[in-house]
């Protein structure tokens, strides 16, 4: 490795490292986390600043396009050279003969995997995850749900997510059967209806829940979008869940921005662990404002429908990039939604073959040029949109 190949891996496992720990930080340290902001920056550094240079010249190749939204470029910019960081990285473990680069190397690949699988308390989870809407619907598709889902597990992706609305309680009873003898090793996520988000709704929301479910305990626990209901009433009702031993955190689910700014504003708010929301290739609103504003908040968004549905399988501009990796458009779809930082995704899968593809979708390392090209493909948003929501 040329001595300006270690120079970069330096810089970006310093810069990566950094991006960690501002995740990490409280939000009423925005003072400090902003000073570091500009300082990783290169705003007071002159070496870090021909790095900066560099950097922007490569982003502008790229054709990245910034908005003039400090919190929103400074994602976007992260995004190509975060990538080429753990390439690179990854060629440095697997051939360097220098053991201090060698462990830098590993430094970086370790912080990427801790920035797209912590929550805000530093429990890790999967970046993917099992999506279970509409499972539960036909009876007669139980029993190849529930081995989907089985395969799942066995490939690692022993993140569930479900709700009391799908199949009106039919799909947590899918979840029910896919985990039998297996309840430790799943992280389970489940929702309550905003008409449910009182104190007595929400508390037998979820102990209807948990007899569905067939446990005694629910990982994360989510209303499912706002509702009449005061946030207070119900962050109440989730506090008193968490000390009941019910449920291990809460989160929400369709908050747009200033909905998070309302609820994390709260008492007890900023016990929030994160923000389900719609997010994909084409529907990339979130990126202009909510996922900055949680990226800073250490709060991860899980993206629902990372594959529109199915629609983003069939789409050929996908399918040239896919042609790179040897893989499926869906797959690369997916990688693409997974890369982003602070986001964990969760496609949904009632066929073994899909289960294998959207494993598969894990060893993806989309290059550079992939993100370049998909920016074309797929434009990032120029202006504040209203949240989507199916």
């Amino acid at each position: 490795m040329t001595l300006a190949k270690k120079i970069v891996l330096l810089l970006m496992a310093a810069g990566m490292l950094l991006a960690v720990f501002l995740e990490s930080v409280p939000a009423s340290s925005e003072e400090m986390k902003h000073d570091m902001s500009k300082m990783a920056m290169g705003a007071q550094s002159p070496a870090t600043a021909g790095y900066r240079k560099a950097m922007d010249k490569m982003h502008k190749d790229m054709m990245i396009k910034y908005t003039g939204n400090a919190d929103v470029d400074f994602v976007r910019g992260m995004i190509p050279h975060h990538q080429g960081a753990i390439d690179m990285a990854k060629v440095e473990i697997a051939n360097g003969k220098d053991p201090e680069i060698r462990k830098l190397a590993e430094g970086v690949v370790t912080a990427q995997e801790a920035e797209i699988k912590q929550m805000r308390d530093w429990e890790t989870v999967p970046v993917l995850g099992q999506g279970t809407w509409k499972m539960g619907e036909d009876r007669r598709r139980r029993d190849d749900e529930v081995a989907a889902l089985k395969l799942g597990l066995d490939l690692g992706i022993t993140l569930i997510d479900t709700a009391e609305m799908y199949a009106s309680g039919g799909s947590e009873e899918v979840v029910a059967q896919a985990m039998e003898g297996r309840r430790d090793e799943i992280f389970l996520v489940s929702k309550v209806l905003p008409s449910n988000a009182s104190r007595a709704g929400v508390k037998r929301s979820c102990e209807n829940s948990l007899k569905r479910l067939g446990t005694d305990r629910i990982d994360l626990y989510l209303l499912h979008w706002p509702g009449s209901v005061p946030l207070s009433e119900t962050v109440e009702a989730f506090e008193t869940l968490k000390k009941a031993g019910k449920i291990r955190h809460w989160g929400v689910s369709n908050f747009d921005t200033d909905e998070m700014e309302d609820l994390v504003g709260l008492a007890d708010g900023g016990n929030v662990q994160t923000n389900q929301v719609l997010y994909n290739l084409s529907r990339r609103g979130p990126e202009f404002d909510l996922a900055p504003w949680s990226l800073k908040r250490g709060i991860p968004l899980i993206a629902y429908s990372p594959v529109e549905q199915g629609a983003l399988a069939r789409n050929a501009r996908l399918e040239a990039v896919a042609s790179r990796h040897n893989a499926t458009a869906a797959q690369v779809a997916l990688a693409w939604v997974m890369a982003q930082p602070g986001v964990i995704a969760i496609p949904k899968a009632s066929r073994q073959e899909h289960v294998r593809q959207n494993a598969g979708a894990l060893d993806i390392s989309l290059t550079a040029q992939d993100f370049a090209d998909l920016d074309r493909a797929f434009p990032p948003p120029t202006r504040k949109r209203g949240l989507e929501m199916i």
